[in-house]
């Protein structure tokens, strides 16, 4: 099971979170596949269906994001431009897989802030933009307003969507403690969701991974951050420990580390 996230925050910045589980033809699962990434100058990207299609738009997402030489320094894309012109090279990807590929689907979900020198992003003007995109038709859908959406099979799940409902249940008011902690120190509140979001998939019983991957998009910046951690449970000695394991970050890498389980890397599903 797979869930890819996608958040756009009252803070200004939008969250792409992912597990990091895969499924092969066989039935068998690992936990050995990033599935979310930087892509350009305020933009990132994140894929469910096969692993083929996703790491190959992921790759034609990186080139077409590729500044020209002479704008390298400052280049940035708006991304309802990148939602209307690259969507016809997703098709293009899709439209050269191979059937036993496209017989998995494939959805890719996009999270981007606005490029502004002048934005007040408290309390409604969010610069975030969330993209989807999805096989066979790739006709893109592009959502400005603050919220959660996802892809992958556990965005179906009803239990995990009600989930991640209650963990933006209650607005954020200049009156709550996060919005001061989140003003001397942002990103307190992308932090806090993701660790959130850890036991919300601990509590239930699951298919997902316990190892998340964040990628946290604003205007200016760009980073990526992992849920590793040392829970303490009552009546235990020792902490139990999440920590993420080496997983792979390109196609290539994903067929190594298959061969060294004996699998076969096509067919795989996340």
């Amino acid at each position: 099971m797979t869930w890819v996230i996608g958040e756009s925050s009252k803070f200004g910045y939008g969250l792409l979170v992912s597990d990091i589980q895969v499924r092969f033809s066989n039935g068998k699962t690992a936990n050995i596949l990033q599935k979310v990434y930087p892509l350009g100058k305020f933009i990132a990207g994140g894929f469910a269906g096969s692993v083929k299609i996703g790491f190959d738009l992921l790759d034609s997402l990186k080139k077409f994001l590729q500044p020209p030489v002479i704008y390298e320094k400052d280049y940035c894309v708006y991304p309802h431009w990148v939602a209307e012109k690259w969507s016809n090279e997703a098709l293009s990807v899709w439209n050269n897989s191979s059937e036993n590929e496209k017989n998995l689907g494939s959805k890719f979900l996009i999270v981007a802030a606005y490029p502004s020198n002048d934005y007040n992003y408290l309390f409604g003007n969010c610069k975030i933009c969330i993209i989807r995109v999805s096989s066979p038709e790739f006709k893109p859908k592009i959502i400005n307003k603050i919220g959660i959406w996802s892809i992958g099979s556990g965005s179906q799940v009803k239990e995990y969507k009600n989930a991640i409902k209650s963990l933006i249940k209650n607005e954020i008011t200049p009156e709550d403690e996060v919005f001061g902690i989140e003003l001397f120190q942002p990103g307190t509140i992308a932090t806090n969701f993701l660790f959130r979001l850890s036991r919300t998939i601990e509590k239930r019983p699951n298919e997902f991974s316990k190892n998340l991957h964040m990628v946290t998009v604003k205007v200016g910046e760009i980073f990526i951050c992992n849920n590793d951690t040392r829970i303490y449970r009552p009546n235990t000695d020792k902490p139990e420990i999440i920590e993420m394991p080496k997983v792979a970050k390109s196609y290539s890498e994903f067929c190594i580390m298959c061969k060294g389980r004996n699998i076969d890397a096509s067919g795989a599903k996340c």
